[in-house]
């Protein structure tokens, strides 16, 4: 009878183990889960982010072309369609350029990457003389 107790003494560390092994597959499962929605947030907001230095740079290309002639609706350099222009990067980068108005006029640019998209509105004075003055910019959602 005493060899039958002795040889059973290991059968009750298996229910320890295996809720260890469980707790610890748990725990990965976590952190990869917590891994993988960290990249993909932080790949967003990259693209976000340089969705809107696209913007901005179509913005200031406009501003630029405004200040060396007042009367500038359009690019004669970019590619225009119906009163917007824009201005490519490459594939999935570019920047979509509208100006309209007189006195003030209103450039609004739309950067995207991919099908992350930024839009923002600049309205400016330009005075006989081709300054430039801005009355208001703001991000539009």
């Amino acid at each position: 009878m005493s060899n039958v107790i002795c040889s059973q003494k290991g059968i009750a560390a298996l229910p320890s183990i295996l809720i260890i092994t469980l707790i610890l597959l748990a725990v990965g499962l976590i952190l990869t889960t917590t891994s993988v929605i960290e990249s993909t947030i932080s790949f967003a907001q990259r693209k976000s982010l340089e969705s809107f230095y696209l913007t901005e740079a179509g913005l200031k290309d406009a501003l630029m072309k405004i200040t060396r002639n007042k009367n500038y609706t359009s690019a004669d350099d970019l590619t225009c369609s119906a009163g917007v222009c824009t201005l490519t990067f490459d594939d999935n980068k570019k920047a979509e350029i509208t100006v309209t108005g007189t006195d003030p006029k209103t450039v609004i640019v739309i950067g995207s990457v991919g099908n992350i998209k930024r839009k923002i509105s600049n309205v400016v004075n330009v005075d006989t003389y081709g300054k430039v003055t801005h009355q208001s910019w703001e991000e539009i959602e």
